[in-house]
């Protein structure tokens, strides 16, 4: 086969969330906007149909479109019910489909960023240059991020997953309060881990409903619609007659210590879940893919080099060992750690810890909250991570 050859400054595999973000965080900035891209659908994976949510939107591209907001989150944990009012944010969520429509659509709008069909048939590279193989073509780059593929899990002490199913339903009658979202309801059976469920109610009688669990293994695929279908019925009061199902989502999301990869060399790099972009302990992504895009396009601009550091500091990383050590060692024990959490802090104090945005004396009011000696065991059993 007689390939055709080309060079870009830069090459990015994949038009997921993280590759189309790091695209549009180097064409937005102004040193960047001359730079040759080419961006590479990589077509192994299957379409996204996710819901991702996050409350600060500090990087985020501007063309993403917010589905919906709230302002109050509600809370069920053991015996406790809280119903929280943020101060100065707002619980947002976005849906894949409309963020990948966007982003491309923003993107195509610049004349030096060529699209290519994937998928990837391999990468190479040396001290000058990256190499990528895709079907007819070799790419040459300065520099190849790849986006796609899973995190590595060999050098992590602790691994769980957190997977998840959600349906997004319509309802016969109005039911849900639009100005709040369910953000964690653990009224459900604990025997598979932490296990718990969450609303997100976009009108009267539209929302998704979704169930999620902190454990080592997926389950039967039918285990997770029964569980949805009794949530509905026991806490919604809604039966199969009542609502019907418009869409539905499946992930699985690691949840594990030392994931941390920043690629295999200095011209190939590792960004989003590839790279251990999710939080260890919670699987939160969608706002650490576009803080590192951002901080991407910011290193590269400013010295023309490419760095990629650990999305979580030393102190968090450390937090995240301690708490995936008690959810693996003692997972029944998840809702009294949630029940404590919520019960002795405000929200916004557990979302800028769980945000990685927290004062060290919030992170000692967060640490003190919690049951004390499960926790200090896993901290001297995590004191050298």
């Amino acid at each position: 086969m007689a390939f055709s050859q080309q060079h870009y400054d830069i090459i990015i595999g994949g038009t997921g969330c993280s590759g189309l973000s790091l695209a549009w965080h180097l064409l937005s900035h102004d040193a960047l906007r001359n730079q040759n891209i080419a961006i590479i659908d990589d077509g192994t994976q299957q379409p996204l149909n996710k819901t991702w949510c996050f409350w600060h939107t500090d990087h985020l591209p501007d063309p993403v479109p917010i589905h919906k907001s709230w302002n109050t989150l509600e809370i069920f944990a053991g015996e406790s019910h809280h119903l929280a009012p943020l101060e100065n944010l707002s619980y947002h969520c976005v849906r894949s489909e409309d963020y990948i429509r966007e982003m491309t659509k923003a993107l195509r709008a610049f004349p030096n960023l060529d699209w290519f069909a994937g998928p990837v048939k391999s990468s190479e590279s040396n001290e000058r240059r990256a190499l990528v193989e895709i079907p007819g073509r070799k790419l040459t780059g300065s520099h190849y991020f790849q986006s796609f593929g899973d995190a590595d899990l060999s050098r992590s002490r602790y691994k769980l997953l957190q997977h998840f199913k959600g349906i997004e339903i319509k309802t016969k009658t109005a039911k849900f309060d639009t100005e709040t979202a369910r953000f964690m309801d653990f009224r459900t059976p604990q025997t598979e881990g932490a296990t718990f469920f969450y609303v997100l109610p976009y009108s009267e009688n539209q929302a998704l409903v979704e169930y999620t669990l902190f454990s080592p293994e997926l389950l039967p695929k039918e285990k997770y619609d029964e569980a949805i279908r009794t949530y509905l019925s026991d806490h919604l009061g809604l039966e199969d007659e009542d609502y019907e199902t418009e869409r539905s989502e499946f992930g699985v999301i690691p949840m594990a210590d030392q994931i941390f990869r920043a690629g295999e060399s200095g011209r190939i790099h590792y960004i989003g879940t590839r790279s251990g972009i999710p939080k260890a302990s919670t699987g939160y992504a969608f706002s650490r893919i576009h803080r590192q895009a951002h901080a991407i396009a910011s290193g590269y601009a400013q010295s023309g080099r490419v760095r990629i550091t650990n999305p979580s500091a030393a102190k968090y990383r450390r937090y995240d060992a301690i708490m995936l050590d008690v959810l693996s060692r003692h997972p029944e024990f998840g809702v009294k750690v949630f029940e404590a959490l919520f019960n002795g802090n405000p929200i916004g104090r557990v979302l800028r810890f769980i945000d990685e945005k927290s004062t060290l004396s919030e992170d000692v009011r967060v640490m003190a909250s919690v049951p004390r000696i499960k926790f200090l065991k896993a901290a001297v059993r995590n004191f050298k991570f």
